[in-house]
């Protein structure tokens, strides 16, 4: 199997839908056994709502996930167990937004329809996000959404490391093939970034001088007064994994939401705990990485019916005109069972306030013949970007 994948590394996502569509949903993949790269591959369903859901416990993210991802630390993406449990809790009692879409988003889509020239909406998504959520996450605000379109160092190491980890959870690590150099920079630039800002975040929290409630903020005056009460301290390491996993879900997960994919990870990967049937009746064995090709589950007919390629927002609209609404393990861009996105919610509601400012401020043309296709990365980026022109609607 290893050279059908080493052909079709560069369109890999849909290679995997191919193999999942003429192989009734889930297929054994079987590496040389001097590689360890034998896994399973899934998108039935029922077989998804089984791992995700109704037998949870027995499928973690598990050590090799944790290893091939090390940047995310111990942070909730790749955590598990009591662990992951703590800071599920953590995060949904303090998740909150901030929009810049007044003082950031209009001033930028102004500048550029007077001038009459091409954006990269795409980028302009990805600078309001990764500012909206260091605002929420850490009280800081890198100003990337600007009209001087600025270079920013830490935004840019995300996407290095999304695309070098890709090569490094399929071959690298394993194969020995590929370059660590780039993900290793990304790490170090982000690195320098949150732990300059934990720094910076007890410091101010000392003084308890016009404090502006934020993520950090929030943990580290708990921690000052646990501290008091003589209870332990989290360490820098765990605010910078807590920091890490938080900027990564916000920056990447929200902001290409409004403009072209819902399931913007193209896989889930776990590992058994303990051997198990799968509705499927597939035999998983302990120790097994399942891989959960949310990709390849957009473009089965098996679940969509023969029109799963076509556009049709009446799909989810009954002949009543109400939302028809599908199981999430069917449709699973926000993940399923107890694992399922924190931010859901919000990212609906900023979709929506996007949607609707440009919507209702502005006419959006695509660059006639402008490429489009999916980026080599664990995150489905737009390989080209997606350049636009935008003109006011009203003058």
């Amino acid at each position: 199997m290893l050279p059908g994948l080493l052909q079709n590394l560069s369109n890999v996502h849909e290679y995997f839908a191919w193999l999942l569509k003429h192989n009734g949903g889930t297929f054994e993949f079987k590496g040389p056994w001097f590689t360890g790269m034998n896994f399973v591959l899934a998108s039935d369903p029922m077989n998804v709502h089984n791992i995700c859901s109704q037998n949870f416990s027995n499928y973690p993210k598990g050590p090799e996930f944790q290893e091939d991802f090390e940047s995310l630390g111990d942070g909730i993406f790749s955590s598990d167990h009591d662990s992951w449990g703590f800071q599920r809790k953590l995060f949904h009692t303090l998740l909150k937004d901030k929009y810049k879409v007044e003082k950031g988003l209009i001033p930028i889509l102004d500048h550029v329809s007077s001038l009459g020239i091409e954006v990269d909406l795409q980028d302009v998504f990805q600078r309001f996000t990764f500012d909206s959520v260091c605002l929420t996450v850490l009280g800081h605000d890198p100003n990337c959404l600007s009209i001087e379109f600025p270079n920013v160092a830490h935004s840019k190491a995300f996407n290095e490391m999304e695309e070098n980890s890709f090569y490094r959870h399929f071959l690298q690590r394993k194969l020995q093939i590929g370059s660590e150099k780039k993900l290793l920079h990304g790490w170090k630039v982000l690195d320098e970034f949150v732990y300059e800002c934990i720094s910076t975040k007890r410091k101010e929290t000392l003084k308890k001088e016009d404090l502006k409630m934020d993520l950090f903020t929030t943990i580290v005056m708990e921690e000052q007064e646990g501290e008091m009460n003589g209870n332990i301290t989290k360490s820098n390491k765990f605010l910078r994994d807590t920091a890490f996993n938080l900027l990564a879900a916000g920056r990447d997960t929200r902001y290409a939401n409004p403009y072209a994919f819902f399931h913007i990870l193209p896989f889930n990967q776990k590992t058994s705990l303990q051997s198990d049937i799968l509705p499927s009746s597939h035999s998983i064995k302990l120790n097994t990485k399942m891989v959960l090709s949310l990709y390849s589950m957009g473009r089965l007919e098996s679940i969509w019916g023969q029109d799963c390629l076509e556009f049709k927002p009446e799909r989810w609209i009954s002949e009543h005109g109400r939302i028809v609404h599908v199981p999430s393990f069917k449709f699973i861009p926000s993940n399923a069972g107890p694992r399922t996105c924190l931010g859901k919610d919000m990212t609906v509601i900023q979709m929506k306030i996007i949607a609707s400012t440009i919507i209702w401020n502005y006419h959006v043309h695509m660059v006639e013949g402008h490429p489009f296709s999916p980026s080599f990365s664990i995150v489905l980026h737009m390989k080209h970007g997606l350049k636009v022109r935008i003109c006011k609607r009203f003058v």
